[in-house]
């Protein structure tokens, strides 16, 4: 028998179609105030996303069912008064947003994203919590990385709750397992039999990898929930599970499902790094507010590294797949102002207010931790492993962290910390090397990195460019997009206005490569706009985009060409 709770939920499923949660709690009331809370951003994802706007009709009664006075005293937070010995809280959620972080629910199923859902008792995330499902012969099967006993889950606090996403669903689950781990994949949606055939055998050469490369294995159980909902993409991490969103009418070509594989590499790595490897901002958490760091790159950055990583390792892309994905990486950068604007920190720090909430401008005044800390990664794994021969690996630093941090002390650490243990591992000093690219706002030296392993980016065309992208908005064509680094200042162009003719072109898309062909480089164009509905004639130099591509230098030294083997070299 489980130990009662203090914190009892009820959840039933009256109508789907309705798309409501109703929910109702029960608390053993001890004061005479009594603040009840719901999150307003789910760790992992660092945004402010005031949850409580989707929740209405709360009331609040004794255990003889008499009414409380119930008031709320901000957007997410309600106060019972009341001397009663229980509290009993009756309220809605509309879950009608299908995302990663949020709510949904209709007839085919429901996922649950519980800092979403469910109210705490201010002060008391350490309570003990039970959930019971009231199905109604909706939903056959309840998905959930916490202890389950028919329909009733129970989780030890709310941050093992908040931390363990539920799937209601008509689908069975299917299993694998990796070493000593019991691996569980939900797929919501449609997907041919070879396909899913072929992505849970995909998926149990990266598990097995990952806990070998990392040497111990978390989980004695862990819950991929996978839905294939046309036109998304995403994921997110948890300490038993991860959920992932993406298209599935693209998973016929390969890169596409290359890049689903990739995902799920990359949620999964999250295991070890942010989970339980994490800055020291992460955990215990504040639910109400944003929790400030600027080591967002770690969480991030290094799993972005890993996640191609790994799919390489597993001769699950090639090596040149690998070196395209990395040149994108670099493309990403060069291509915008970003980068002389926002340090990898800054970026870090800010992503509570910018990296989530982007605006036609972001490109030229910020960066992606993602991005630029892949980057980052990736040239320390080369610095590591040429400054030691071959003989030390970035990922020798995980493993100290993980049993040094989690293990031993149960906590995160600082950047102080990181470095210094950086150090103490592989004996390179990679704070003397690489901190003025994250505290700095300058560009990481590539070449330099690629040289040491036996790679060089080399040009292989150019095209021109006009500086803008153009959006096709009901058969007429505008600009989306402003880079601010081609020559464009000196133009009289706006975001949103209509494109209608090139050096009296009238613009099409069947026409653009046309146009531009007939355009000389770095020559001047007219362009014909429409803004607010008046016509504006405008002149615009054009400029020269250069595409590049990692390759395999033959004339490198010997020790390049050993250190290119190591960090390419497939598992078998």
């Amino acid at each position: 028998m489980a130990t009662k709770s203090l914190v009892q939920f009820k959840i039933r499923i009256e109508s789907p179609q309705l798309n409501y949660l109703n929910i109702s709690l029960i608390y053993d009331s001890k004061l005479k105030f009594k603040n009840f809370l719901l999150p307003n951003w789910t760790p992992g994802s660092y945004l402010i996303r005031n949850y409580s706007t989707n929740l209405f009709g709360i009331d609040a009664f004794d255990q003889k069912k008499q009414k409380l006075i119930l008031t709320q005293k901000n957007t997410s937070c309600w106060q019972v008064v009341t001397n009663s010995k229980q509290v009993h809280i009756n309220y809605k959620i509309y879950s009608f947003e299908n995302s990663v972080r949020t709510n949904f629910l209709d007839s085919e199923f429901s996922f649950i994203n519980p800092p979403s859902t469910f109210l705490y008792p201010e002060n008391e995330l350490n309570s003990k919590v039970s959930i019971e499902f009231e199905l109604n012969n909706y939903f056959k099967y309840i998905y959930t990385s916490l202890k389950q006993k028919k329909n009733i889950l129970y989780a030890e606090s709310f941050d093992e709750l908040f931390d363990s996403p539920i799937q209601l669903s008509n689908k069975k689950s299917y299993f694998f397992k990796t070493k000593e781990t019991e691996h569980e994949i939900l797929i919501e949606g449609d997907l041919k039999e070879t396909t899913r055939e072929n992505l849970i055998n995909d998926l149990k050469l990266i598990t097995e990898y990952e806990n070998k490369l990392m040497k111990i294995s978390p989980n004695k159980k862990y819950l991929f929930i996978l839905h294939l909902i046309p036109n998304t993409y995403g994921g997110l991490e948890h300490s038993s599970s991860s959920v992932n969103s993406f298209d599935p009418t693209i998973l016929y070509n390969n890169f596409e499902y290359k890049k689903l594989l990739g995902l799920l590499a990359h949620e999964y790595f999250h295991l070890w790094n942010i989970k339980r490897i994490r800055p020291i901002a992460y955990g215990p958490f504040d639910y109400q507010n944003p929790n400030y760091s600027k080591e967002l790159w770690i969480a991030e950055g290094i799993t972005s590294f890993y996640d191609n990583f790994i799919l390489l390792k597993t001769n699950l892309i090639t090596s040149s797949d690998y070196l395209d994905e990395i040149n994108s990486d670099f493309a990403r950068l060069e291509d915008h102002l970003g980068e002389e604007l926002m340090s990898l920190e800054s970026s870090s720090f800010t992503t509570w207010n910018k990296f989530y909430v982007p605006n036609p401008n972001s490109i030229n005044t910020g960066i992606s931790y993602y991005t630029k800390g892949a980057i980052l990664v990736f040239c320390m794994y080369i610095s590591i492993l040429s400054q030691t021969n071959g003989k030390k690996s970035f990922t020798e630093i995980l493993i100290y962290l993980y049993k040094e941090f989690y293990q031993k002390k149960k906590r995160g650490f600082t950047k102080s910390e990181f470095f210094y243990s950086a150090e103490k591992v592989t004996g390179v000093d990679l704070l003397k090397e690489f901190d003025k690219y994250l505290t700095n706002e300058i560009r990481i030296p590539n070449q330099h990195y690629l040289n040491l392993i036996g790679l060089e980016r080399v040009e292989i065309n150019s095209k021109k460019d006009f500086g803008f992208d153009i959006e096709e908005r009901r058969g007429r064509f505008y600009i989306s997009k402003i880079y601010k680094q081609l020559p464009i200042k000196d133009s009289n162009i706006n975001l949103n206005d209509e494109l209608i003719s090139i050096n009296n072109y009238r613009y099409s898309k069947e026409k653009d490569e046309f146009i531009k062909s007939e355009i000389l480089n770095n020559s001047e164009v007219e362009l014909i706009l429409s803004r607010r509905g008046k016509i504006i004639t405008t002149k615009l130099k054009t400029s020269i985009h250069k595409n590049y591509r990692i390759i395999f230098i033959d004339d490198v030294s010997e020790k390049a060409k050993v250190l290119r083997d190591i960090f390419f070299q497939k598992e078998t």
